[in-house]
């Protein structure tokens, strides 16, 4: 049971939207669904 759904983007890229200008951005520090405090 899940309440509020994901909260990052598919790691595969499968949950983009098709004119993201943000779509080839590297996610620093922790990548994609990475943690931080």
């Amino acid at each position: 049971f899940f309440r509020h759904g994901d909260r990052a983007p598919d790691v595969l890229g499968n949950e983009n939207f098709p004119k993201d200008p943000y779509v080839n951005l590297s996610f620093y520090p922790a990548g994609p669904a990475g943690l931080t405090n």
